[in-house]
C-alpha cells in the first residue's frame, strides 16, 4: 500500500495522543487542524535545503512567445516547490555550467536559450521519503497542531526541541540536523558542486537560486 499524506498525519497526531483520522478534511477537530498545517510544514521542509533525495531533472516545455526582452519562454515544471532549489542549465550535459541570466515571469521562465534543462526540488510523494525525513516531519507537524488539540504549549515547545533542537540552534538542530547530514551522503547535486551558493543568487537574473 502507498504511503499517504494521511498516514504522515497520523503519525504526527499519534505523537500528541489524540485520535486518528481517515481523510484530511473537515469531518473532525483532527482532520482540520491537519489540513490547517500540512501542507506549509511540508513545504517549509522542503525548501530549508537541497534534499538529494527530492531533487529531480527535467528538460522544460517550451511556453508560448515571451515578452519583456527575451528571446524565449519555457513553462516551469508543475510539481516545483516554490521557494526551493532550482538551477537552470542549456542541455542535460553533465559538465554543463548553469544559466546566468533569465527571468521568473508567472509560471514561465523566459531566456535567451532555445531549450532549457532545470535541476530542482519537486513535490515528491510521501512514499519517497526517506525515513529520516519522515521522523522530522512527523515532530514538526505535531508541532503545530499541539496547542489546538492539546493546549499544551509545553507539548508543543517539547516537540518543536526534538524536531529543530533548542533556541540556540536557530532550527539547524535535532531531527533536521541527522535528516540533513544522511542526506548530505546520498548522490552529490551537480549544481552545488559547480556553484558556491545558490541561495546568494538574485530572484531574476542569475541562474544559480533558490527559486
Amino acid at each position: 500500500m502507498p504511503y499517504t499524506n494521511v498516514d504522515a498525519a497520523n503519525q504526527a497526531l499519534s505523537l500528541l495522543g489524540v485520535n486518528a483520522i481517515s481523510a484530511i478534511d473537515n469531518t473532525t477537530e483532527e482532520g482540520t487542524e491537519a489540513g490547517r498545517f500540512y501542507d506549509d510544514v511540508k513545504n517549509a521542509l522542503l525548501v530549508k535545503r537541497p534534499w538529494r533525495w527530492a531533487m529531480k531533472t527535467a528538460q522544460l516545455v517550451a511556453a508560448a512567445d515571451p515578452s519583456r526582452g527575451w528571446d524565449k519562454a519555457h513553462d516551469l515544471p508543475a510539481d516545483l516547490i516554490k521557494g526551493g532549489y532550482f538551477i537552470l542549465y542549456p542541455d542535460d550535459g553533465e559538465h554543463q555550467l548553469p544559466v546566468k541570466s533569465f527571468e521568473i515571469y508567472g509560471a514561465d521562465v523566459r531566456s535567451n536559450y532555445d531549450t532549457l534543462w532545470a535541476d530542482y526540488v519537486y513535490d515528491a510523494d510521501e512514499d519517497d521519503w526517506p525515513g529520516d525525513f519522515r521522523r522530522l516531519f512527523y515532530h514538526a507537524l505535531a508541532a503545530e497542531m499541539a496547542l489546538p488539540l492539546t493546549e499544551k504549549r509545553s507539548k508543543r515547545e517539547d516537540l518543536a526541541r526534538i524536531a529543530w533542537g533548542p533556541p540556540s540552534e536557530n532550527g539547524n538542530g535535532g531531527l533536521f540536523a541527522t535528516a540533513a547530514l544522511a542526506d548530505s551522503q546520498r548522490r552529490p547535486i551537480r549544481g552545488l558542486a559547480e556553484t558556491s551558493s545558490p541561495l546568494l543568487a538574485a530572484r531574476q537574473g542569475r541562474g544559480n537560486r533558490f527559486y
